[in-house]
């Protein structure tokens, strides 16, 4: 077990910045951390209102966990069962895997979590340390890059 932290990004279908979150989590496996961050990504747009949505994750372990069962494990069971319940609120939500290069911005938020005195963040804008990583997630994408 690690001491982590999570991020979680919420864009536009164009991939345009909307609004962001971390948490500082502990001592827990990664898995563990990837599950919450998937929950709470689903409750943020949940909150949001929004009907469809894609998740992405870079941790092919969790979308496994929640979408077959066969790979249920008892101690993850609740947090999974959570997730799939939550998904049923929208009216299309799929989780996907991507590569960790492409998920850069999520993880630079979970690392200032854990530099700064808070265990929860909310961000309703990008900040300094995250443009570049917003590049590479946006693979330069110059639709996505508008707005920064």
């Amino acid at each position: 077990m690690a001491f982590v932290a999570y991020g979680v990004v919420l864009q536009y279908d164009k991939g345009d910045f909307l609004k962001a979150f971390s948490r500082r989590l502990g001592h827990c496996t990664i898995l563990k951390a990837k599950l919450w961050a998937i929950l709470f990504g689903m409750n943020m747009a949940c909150d949001s209102s929004y009907k469809a949505i894609i998740i992405e994750t870079d941790f092919v372990e969790a979308i496994e966990l929640v979408e077959d069962p066969r790979y249920h494990e008892d101690q993850f069971v609740d947090l999974s069962s959570k997730i799939v319940k939550t998904k049923e609120k929208f009216t299309s939500c799929s989780i996907v895997h991507v590569l960790r290069q492409a998920n850069t911005m999520a993880c630079c938020f979970a690392k200032n979590d854990l530099t700064i005195d808070s265990d929860v963040c909310f961000y309703d804008k990008l900040l300094d340390f995250t443009v570049t990583s917003m590049r590479m997630d946006a693979n330069l994408d110059p639709s996505i890059l508008s707005n920064i």
